[in-house]
């Protein structure tokens, strides 16, 4: 359905790719005989404000939004561009590798360079952060819960528990030689407590059924060209420096192959309530990052869409 919605929503040609049971949509504006470069938005789920009790609550549908404003943008101006612009609406990107298909398609083979965004209701509204080099860990699951028996007057046989393992560096994870270390020294701790309690265990890392995710590396000529557009559109004090963060995004796919930067994009406002966190069911963005608002409430016209095709246009003038 986000795949249908974005094909009409859109005057850019589409054409429909399909991969691990999820529909993705891929853009290409501008003359095909220059430069490729790759704006990219992951779609996990449907528009939560149009169906009651579901909601991804991480922002995606912001950053739909927001490529969606940029790709009628970028369509008004395509006879300005120099290049060719792709535009990836991705999905799968919450534990199933969708940037990992769309590699491994060949969709991007030609591309030079791509460049993303993600929401952080922890950054105030209309702010950028981002640095050079490791930005997001590598990720093995994705997933963390506790799952036991059912009755009200028994004690369970059996206790099942899963979560991440997480680095910030290829180095780390388990299949390397550090991170056999660590899952060794992970082994041992779990092992223990097993025998301390009179059970027994045994540890599964679920590979073939969820692909590792690498770190994200932001290239550092992508990441400078991006902190100077986002300086120009914002203002210098509004773009910060990340530290390196253990979340996890497949956009590390893409950074592994191709040139490549994430920025995050603040959404914190207390005025309207968007304060709560990624995945909490109370979570929602302030609109005014996006440039469609345009109304008395938002600080800037110039908004997020601009963002986007300011960074592509950034590279045919230099």
């Amino acid at each position: 359905m986000t795949g249908e919605l974005i094909r009409g929503s859109s005057k850019a040609r589409y054409r429909l790719l399909v991969a691990g049971g999820q529909d993705r949509v891929v853009a290409t504006i501008g003359p095909r005989d220059g430069p490729e470069f790759a704006l990219r938005a992951d779609m996990d789920a449907p528009l939560w404000s149009r169906h009651r009790g579901k909601m991804h609550a991480c922002g995606h549908d912001a950053h739909i939004t927001m490529l969606l404003g940029a790709a009628r943008l970028l369509q008004d101006r395509k006879d300005d561009l120099k290049g060719t612009v792709k535009l990836i609406f991705q999905p799968a990107e919450e534990g199933f590798a969708g940037a990992y298909h769309v590699l491994k398609e060949g969709t991007l083979e030609k591309t030079r360079a791509i460049f993303g965004l993600h929401v952080d209701p922890r950054l105030p509204s209309g702010s950028l952060s981002s640095k050079s080099g490791v930005l997001l860990a590598a990720s093995v699951v994705s997933v963390v819960f506790v799952r036991t028996g059912d009755a009200l007057d028994a004690i369970p046989e059996s206790v099942t528990w899963g979560g991440t393992f997480r680095s910030l560096t290829n180095e780390g994870s388990p299949s390397s030689q550090e991170g056999l270390k660590s899952l060794s020294l992970l082994l041992q701790v779990i092992e223990g407590y097993s025998a301390a309690h009179r059970c027994t265990s045994a540890v599964m890392f679920m590979e073939e059924e969820r692909i590792p995710y690498p770190p994200t590396v932001n290239d550092p000529a992508m990441y400078e060209l991006a902190r100077r557009v986002g300086e120009e559109l914002v203002g210098r004090n509004k773009v910060h420096v990340s530290k390196p963060m253990m979340a996890a995004e497949d956009f590390g796919f893409y950074s592994q192959r191709i040139p490549s930067t994430l920025f995050l994009v603040g959404t914190r406002n207390q005025t309207v309530g968007a304060v709560h966190q990624l995945h909490s069911p109370y979570f929602f963005f302030d609109d005014c990052v996006l440039p469609l608002g345009g109304g008395p409430a938002c600080r800037s016209r110039h908004g997020l869409l601009g963002f986007f095709v300011v960074l592509v246009r950034e590279p045919q003038r230099s």
